[in-house]
Formats: C-alpha cells, structure tokens, sequence
C-alpha cells in the first residue's frame, strides 16, 4: 500500500470517530417537566382553594424527539410552606416524595396528598431523574405556588335573661338583666375549630325616656365586659358576655358581636339583633276621705270637706321612678270630680293634678273640696311615663248630704208641763237626698 492511500485511510478513519462521537452527544434529548396541582377530586387547583383542602403535585415528563422515558427513572415530589419553594421563605413539609416512571413519552404521575391544610400559601417543586442520562437529560419544573383561603365564619347571637338564663323573644319585661350569647361556626371540621376574640357590643342608652333606635347604631353605653376567648376545643364554639347590663328601662336597644378571627378564620360580625323592653302596666287604686282622712263609701252619711287618696302600684318591676323622665318634667296623677255615682258626668270645677314621683307604691292625695249635698263621683288617673303606663282607677261614687244626721224641731207650748210638747223628727234617708218625717209628743 503506497503511503497515499495509508494517508487517506487514517483521513477517514479519524473522520468516522469524529462523526461517530458528535452522533453520540446529539443522541442525548431533553426533558421537560409540567405539574398541575390537583384537589382531592383531581380538579386543577389555579390559584387557591378552600380551608382544609387536601391536594396533590401531577407531574408530566415529555422527552424530546418522543425518546422513551429511560427505565430506573423518576420524579422527586417535594411540598413546601410559603409561595416560592423554600426560597427566602418557607421550608419543606415532611419528606421528598419519589415516584418511579419510565415508559413511551410523555408519562404522569401524581403525588400523595396532603393532610388538611391550614390557610397560608403553599406550593409543590417536582424534580426528573433520568435512569440514563446519555440518552435523557434530567429536568425540573418551576415552582408552583397554591394558596389555602381563610374560611368565613358565621357568628350568630342569642340574647339571654339572666334570671333564668332562657333565651327572649322581641320583647321583654321592664327591668330585665341581658346578657348575649355568641356561637361562631367554622367549617366543622376537626383541627380546624375556631380560636380568638369575641367582643360583645350593648347599643342605647339605658335612662328613662331614652330616644334608642335599637338597629345598632346608638351610642354604646357598656361593652359587657370586654372580649372573651373561644376555647378552640369545639365547632360551633359558644361563649358568653362577661357582664350583664344590668336592669333596663324601656326603649329599643340591641346587641351584636364580633370575632376578631385568627390563622385558618376571617374576623366576623354577627346581624344586629335588636330587643324592645316593655313599659310596666300599673294599677291606680283610690278612696275617698272625709276631713278626719277616714274612707268613706257610698252608704256613709258626713258633712264637710272631701279628697280623693291615688295609690299607684305595679305588679311588674318597680326599681324605677314613676315620675319625670327625660320625655316629662312632671308626672302627675289627675283627680276629678263628676256630678252623679258614674263618672260620666259633669266635671265639678277643675281637675287636679298632682305630681308624682318614687318608685311603686307611691300614695299621693287631691286638695280638700267643700260640696253642696248632691250625687258626686271621684276617679284618678295616673298619666305613665316611659317606663310606667297610665291606668285609671275605678269610679268611686259618694254622696254629700247636709251635716245633719237626725234633727228635730221643737214646738212646746208648756215645756214645763206635761203632753204641752210636740217634736217634729227627720232622718236622712241613705243614698238620696231625702228625709224621713216624723212627729211625737213627748208629754
């Protein structure tokens, strides 16, 4: 062999091995990783999910040119705190997760799922490991972040009486003690209960003759006692007011609450929940005096002056003045006198009004009247206030008749002498104006 064709042979031998080599490096192909996060129905998570949600990392590997996944290979599952894969933040929840896959391009497979999430952001990092790197490069997927929402809770009230600790409807008694009830209600799930603040709010102003609109917009004149802590061992989850508020007037007043919330619950108000305190119903009860304060009745026979004694009491709560408020400077008690047993009459002269004022049972009494004899009718009425209403008292009829009980008129001729006398003798007659006439002699 000449020394030519020894040149061109060793040419292209060294040809072949370059050739031969560069085939080799270009054989190797890609590897690209795509993920979805998936809930536990396998729906595609976008962007957050609801408190409590369980998911999982799904992984896609694509090779290049459709090589074939090389045996041995797998994905590296890996769940982190925070949004951005353990960098600068977060750090990985529990342990990487590796997951065998090989087989025809493209191949998938899935994580396991999570436990429950508390709220806060997430997100899943997936790693490919080629079985055989000469022929499949290894690949990573970007970090994807998933975020677990805050859940909204609902905090309802009940408002409570304190003797009884009964829950009230719309209205309730003068004088009543209430206190409120809050329940605040997660997702009912366990690990997942309901911790943090309640504050209760009492709305209106708690005086006599009070302008309240009961919607939760008056002033607040007591804060029952500052916030109190949920447990966090139960969902619903239920406490109560520290304080009461104490016995109130009448007027509209309301209540609500709020949950400042904590990690997995926003902060919540309950709906205003408004209650009415009734006005206590009272009784007037009257006598008619003569001049000595004796009661008389319809039967009894006097002369001189008269008045009228009001007694107002109630058989509800009497811890509150029956006089002036803030709506009346001067509460009274009206008597009146009518002209027959009826009150249905005329009135004579004037009405009286008589001020009022203390807690029940308060006794107050008309000036004295001097009447001509005739059929007369006493009543009295006590006007209310906010926290009292009027009543009346019954008609308590009487009779004035002349200061005489039993007279008589003397005709004697001869006092000194035996039948020379002679009497004329009249008796009232009960209930009229009439007088019994009779005549003796004595003698």
């Amino acid at each position: 062999m000449n020394g030519f064709m020894k040149r061109s042979m060793a040419v292209g031998v060294a040809v072949a091995l370059v050739f031969a080599s560069a085939t080799t490096v270009l054989a190797q192909e890609s590897a690209t990783v795509d993920t979805d996060v998936h809930d536990s129905g396998h729906s595609v998570v976008t962007t957050s999910v609801p408190l409590a949600s369980v998911v999982h990392d799904s992984a896609t590997v694509t090779t290049g040119a459709g090589a074939d996944i090389p045996a041995n290979s797998s994905f590296d599952f890996l769940f982190f705190s925070g949004d951005n894969c353990g960098v600068n933040d977060g750090a990985q929840i529990g342990v990487t997760e590796n997951v065998a896959v090989s087989g025809t391009s493209p191949q998938t497979r899935e994580s396991s799922d999570t436990a429950a999430l508390h709220a806060g952001d997430y997100s899943f990092k997936v790693y490919f490991n080629s079985g055989d790197e000469t022929l499949v490069e290894d690949g990573e997927a970007v970090c994807e972040p998933v975020t677990v929402d805050k859940a909204d809770p609902d905090v309802t009230t009940t408002i409570r009486d304190t003797a009884d600790d009964s829950a009230v409807g719309a209205n309730v008694p003068l004088g009543s003690d209430l206190y409120d009830e809050a329940t605040v209600t997660g997702i009912e799930t366990s690990g997942f209960e309901p911790t943090g603040d309640v504050t209760f709010t009492f709305y209106g102003d708690n005086t006599a003759g009070n302008s309240n609109t009961g919607d939760c917009t008056d002033a607040t004149t007591d804060n029952l006692g500052g916030d109190v802590t949920l447990d966090g061992t139960s969902d619903p989850s239920t406490v109560d007011s520290a304080n009461s508020t104490g016995a109130l007037h009448a007027g509209d007043f309301a209540f609500d609450a709020f949950y400042e919330g904590d990690d997995d619950y926003n902060s919540a108000t309950s709906p205003c929940e408004p209650v009415i305190v009734d006005p206590a119903d009272t009784t007037t009860v009257t006598e008619v005096h003569n001049e000595a304060h004796d009661a008389i009745t319809v039967l009894d026979l006097f002369g001189g002056d008269v008045h009228d004694e009001a007694t107002v009491d109630t058989d509800g709560y009497d811890g509150f003045d029956l006089g002036p408020d803030l709506n009346d400077t001067n509460v009274v008690v009206t008597f009146t006198i009518y002209d027959n047993w009826t009150c249905d009459g005329n009135v004579v002269g004037s009405a009286e009004d008589v001020g009022i004022s203390g807690t029940p049972p308060q006794v107050v009494e008309s000036s004295d009247t001097t009447l001509s004899p005739g059929f007369y009718c006493y009543q009295a009425v006590y006007e209310g206030n906010t926290d009292y209403n009027t009543s009346t008292g019954d008609p308590e009829p009487f009779t004035v008749i002349p200061t005489i009980t039993r007279g008589s008129c003397s005709f004697d001729l001869y006092p000194e002498e035996d039948g020379q006398q002679f009497r004329l003798i009249f008796t009232p007659i009960p209930t009229t104006l009439l007088y019994r006439l009779a005549a003796s002699n004595p003698g």
